[in-house]
């Protein structure tokens, strides 16, 4: 790929960032924050996760992982659990209003994409990303 391919795709990784976190007030009408729409998301994909997943998974200092967390969890969307083996390691899983929270999310911005892009487009763009990714990743010790 050509320097110009490279920064194209790297302009389009930088506005699918834009895209969705401006859209996580506008289509959760600020009712969650697009962080914390993030760490809901990232526990609707692993099923159970320790904070140092999320830390790792999101780039997010591990203290405002833990208050968002906080948060999360007096709204009743998360559940906090020990491992068997070591009471110091926490996991995190999602309650059914949290479950439900996140598929309503995605349902909302799935109505509103799907008058917008073809999923040919989207799945094409979802394998450029992500090669990207996986170069820029491999690139970063060098």
């Amino acid at each position: 790929m050509t320097n110009k391919d490279n920064t194209s795709f790297l302009k389009l990784l930088i506005n699918m960032q834009s895209i969705c976190e401006s859209a996580g007030d506008k289509v959760f009408n600020k009712k969650i924050l697009s962080v914390k729409f993030k760490i809901l998301f990232s526990i609707y994909c692993c099923k159970k996760v320790s904070p140092s997943m999320l830390v790792r998974q999101l780039n997010i200092a591990k203290s405002n992982i833990a208050l968002f967390c906080k948060n999360l969890l007096e709204d009743k969307f998360l559940i906090s659990t020990q491992d068997k083996f070591d009471k110091r390691i926490i996991y995190y899983e999602l309650t059914k209003k949290g479950e439900r929270e996140v598929e309503s999310c995605i349902n909302t911005l799935s109505a509103k994409f799907e008058s917008l892009v073809s999923k040919e487009d989207v799945e094409k763009s979802y394998k450029a990303i992500n090669f990207l990714l996986k170069v820029l990743n491999s690139n970063i010790g060098d």
